[in-house]
């Protein structure tokens, strides 16, 4: 990733991420709540605001994509990602944060475990599960981490 390459941040909320790398990036964010796009707004970026997976980005394409906290709440996860796919450039990146079903926190708690919230959580993934998918869709290289008792995981998946 270089400086002035385009970042698309899907679930921007306030602007957390955004803060962050809209000095470094052209950036661009997508939030389906109209008071949170405000917010973000005020950092002088782009926000789309509307369901992601509805959003037609016509013939935009982006070097990044950072999707955080946001995969567990989608009701059509895998399509997602395969939009996510089709909008990055060639040797772009897709950067996510989600909950970790397969973490050791999860297998201690079972039922009591906090990543159980639905409706708000409606899929769960693991980083074997998510590595998969990915590469089925057709990502190239995927890497994931997380700490032993993290209740989430991070993916970076190239195109």
């Amino acid at each position: 990733m270089g400086k002035g390459d385009r970042i698309l941040d899907i679930g921007c909320g306030s602007g957390a991420v955004l803060r962050e790398i809209c000095n470094c990036y052209e950036c661009t964010g997508v939030e389906i709540s109209a008071d949170l796009a405000t917010e973000t707004r005020k950092l002088g970026v782009e926000v789309i605001v509307g369901d992601f997976f509805n959003i037609d980005f016509k013939e935009r394409r982006f070097d990044g994509i950072t999707m955080v906290s946001l995969l567990e709440h989608l009701p059509n996860p895998v399509e997602s990602l395969q939009k996510c796919y089709d909008l990055i450039e060639d040797n772009g990146v897709l950067l996510l944060k989600t909950v970790n079903h397969e973490g050791l926190n999860r297998r201690i708690l079972g039922s009591r475990w906090s990543g159980y919230r639905p409706p708000d959580h409606m899929v769960y993934f693991g980083p074997d599960n998510l590595k998969i998918i990915l590469y089925k869709i057709g990502f190239s290289r995927v890497i994931t981490r997380s700490g032993i008792f993290n209740d989430s995981f991070y993916c970076e998946a190239r195109k």
